[in-house]
């Protein structure tokens, strides 16, 4: 399988176009609040809490309906925006109501010379806690709807709204990086400078989130799926995987799992059919499953995956289901994502790269442990092995990092799944035997069997 980096670029160029630069940076003065319920709320510029430049924009506000934040407060601006593509900025939440933000937000309205345009996204893009970075296209797109009121015009924009709500009362945000953009997508990053005196450029640290769908399933006696299904546990697999990553890559490739996220449900489909106990079960014993594949988009999106990669705090992402899921071995989305044994997901606003590879439980037994494989049985590759791989396959990969997937390696058909993995073993038993005097030459090894 292809291989993706853990050390991401940015594929997308920024352009401003209308003169004025960032709208956030120590002015808040010019900034204007409103809450629609009339409760109090102010702004004022912060140093603590900065994504651009030295301070941000904060709001605090006691409202539980409509309430944002306005720039200028006045709307006299007279923004010629005609040749920007995007309005970009960034959002600190620090909500701390129980149930979090309500509805699909931050709204954002431009007020033009003779109407406006309202700009809403398919989800909450608010994410509490976090820094997250909002694109939002002024044409609308399938991702932000763009609706107008009146004939608007975007060569005269005088005022920039932003909208919020939350369940409850009360919460405080932080704005930054507020700019009118020209964003262009795809093409190949630019080279990088020289790795400075005593770093390795080989070395490869990235840090994963491991989100496992292994739902209690009541129709198997309150047993996690894998244990229903006698397969292996998620959390052990992924720990003698990363022990693997790091022997086999000569201490190149180090990966380390931050954080660690079980959930007793199930995944959604593109057409938005969702397994329940029984329904999985009954796939599980016809070898009939779902077959619109797995919904990428809304697993990023509703788990905030693209905030938290583009903020540094993920790399990758791991995930395991069930068999029948839809998933890819590996896959990429965002801006200027490129062919990772897939297609990218189209739809997800990011300048950093999301890279997310899936594995799925398969019951199969090496001297009585769990054997891991991916899905789509049609070639199996080392990261998702657990029965040991060619270091020279593994360091492959990580000296290709730094330019994000390995070329695809072509690849015969096997005769049947998991013959790469019976290769494996043969190879290792050769090993065993040359060390203990008794040579087995490879060549000799059945045709079907051998590694390619």
């Amino acid at each position: 399988m292809s291989r993706c980096a853990a050390p991401f670029v940015m594929v997308s160029s920024l352009v401003l176009n209308v003169g004025a630069g960032e709208f956030s940076e120590g002015n808040a003065v010019a900034w204007g609040a409103f809450a629609s319920d009339n409760a109090a709320v102010s702004v004022s510029d912060d140093a603590r809490r900065v994504r651009v430049g030295a301070q941000s924009v904060r709001l605090v506000t006691a409202s539980g309906f409509d309430t944002g934040v306005r720039y200028p407060a006045a709307p006299t601006a007279h923004w010629n925006a005609s040749t920007n593509t995007h309005l970009a900025f960034w959002t600190f939440a620090d909500n701390t109501n129980s149930a979090g933000f309500q509805g699909n937000q931050p709204v954002v309205v431009l007020k033009t010379a003779g109407g406006s345009y309202r700009y809403e996204p398919a989800g909450n893009e608010t994410h509490n806690r976090v820094w997250a970075f909002h694109r939002v296209p002024l044409a609308g797109d399938a991702r932000w709807t763009r609706t107008t009121t009146g004939a608007p015009t975007l060569g005269d924009v005088n005022q920039i709204e932003i909208h919020q709500d939350t369940w409850d009362y009360g919460f405080t945000i932080y704005y930054d990086g507020l700019e009118f953009a020209s964003i262009a997508s795809g093409g190949n990053p630019p080279p990088g400078p020289p790795p400075p005196p005593g770093v390795n450029p080989d070395l490869v640290r990235a840090r994963a989130l491991l989100f496992v769908y292994d739902p209690i399933m009541e129709n198997k006696g309150g047993q996690r799926m894998h244990a229903a299904y006698h397969l292996g546990d998620p959390v052990q697999l992924t720990e003698r995987i990363v022990s693997d990553f790091r022997s086999n890559s000569h201490g190149l490739f180090l990966p380390h799992v931050v954080e660690t996220n079980i959930v007793d449900g199930y995944w959604f489909h593109r057409d938005g059919f969702q397994y329940d106990d029984t329904t999985y079960d009954q796939a599980v014993t016809t070898g009939q499953y779902h077959s619109s594949g797995f919904d990428y988009v809304r697993f990023i999106a509703d788990n905030g995956i693209a905030t938290r990669v583009l903020s540094g705090d993920l790399d990758e992402i791991w995930l395991y289901q069930g068999v029948g899921a839809g998933t890819w071995e590996s896959t990429m989305a965002g801006d200027g994502g490129y062919w990772c044994n897939s297609s990218p997901v189209q739809g997800v606003p990011s300048e950093r790269l999301v890279c997310r590879h899936g594995m799925e439980f398969r019951a199969r037994r090496r001297r009585g442990d769990p054997f891991l494989r991916p899905p789509c049985g049609e070639h199996h590759g080392p990261l998702l092995q657990a029965v040991g791989a060619k270091p020279c396959e593994q360091l492959e990969r990580v000296h290709a990092a730094r330019q994000g997937c390995a070329r695809p390696r072509r690849r015969r058909q096997r005769a049947f799944p998991g013959e790469r993995a019976v290769g494996l073993r043969l190879r290792q038993l050769a090993r065993r035997r040359e060390q203990r005097g008794r040579l087995v030459q490879l060549s000799q090894l059945p045709r079907r069997h051998a590694l390619v």
